[in-house]
């Protein structure tokens, strides 16, 4: 490691060296230029000969980073040994994608979704068990029946949102009963969703 990071001096945040994260058997090198990366790919790869191991490096792959939104791959051909690395626009690391644009992996962002969903239906559900009485409850009340009478054709905020949610995870049944019942004998959304999640 300390080879590793020797080689690559530019590498870094603040003055933190950060050329070759690692976590158990799993390596990242970054680099600025080709050259740098493939200097680092030759030590890993005398390191890997000298200790009498071997990385798969059909796992490997190069991914280009640039200030300029452009997809070109770089003409410079990286090798581990013998084998050449392909480059690729995205790459799986320890279980998340890593985009070249820099983009949260479908991963991540579905992880946020259901997160914020969860939580909005944890509070339709909160708005559910309210009293006839509340202030909140009447107000949502006439905003769902404004919505679903179509009175408001630009609504937006948590009306729709909910309706939304509550269609994307088959919970729409949910606000019918709770309509025509005034109870529902259901566990709350928000919490049949964490449940499944």
């Amino acid at each position: 490691m300390n080879d590793l990071e020797l080689n690559s001096p530019n590498s870094g945040v603040l003055g933190v060296r950060s050329s070759c994260p690692s976590l158990a058997d799993d390596l990242s090198f970054i680099s600025t230029s080709p050259v740098q990366l493939q200097r680092l790919l030759d030590v890993a790869y005398s390191y890997s000969c000298k200790w009498r191991f071997k990385f798969n490096a059909s796992k490997s792959c190069v991914l280009t980073f640039s200030a300029k939104c452009n997809n070109q791959k770089s003409e410079f051909l990286w090798h581990h040994g013998q084998t050449e690395l392909p480059q690729k626009e995205s790459y799986n690391h320890l279980g998340i994608t890593i985009n070249s644009k820099c983009k949260l992996s479908v991963a991540i962002s579905d992880a946020y979704k259901k997160e914020i969903d969860t939580r909005k239906l944890l509070f339709f559900g909160r708005i559910c068990r309210l009293d006839y009485d509340a202030l909140p409850k009447k107000i949502f009340l006439t905003r769902l029946m404004s919505f679903m009478l179509r009175m408001s054709d630009k609504q937006k905020g948590f009306i729709p949102d909910i309706i939304t949610i509550l269609h994307r995870y088959d919970l729409a049944d949910y606000l019918q009963k709770w309509l025509f019942n005034g109870t529902s004998q259901q566990k709350a959304p928000g919490k049949k969703l964490s449940d499944e999640l």
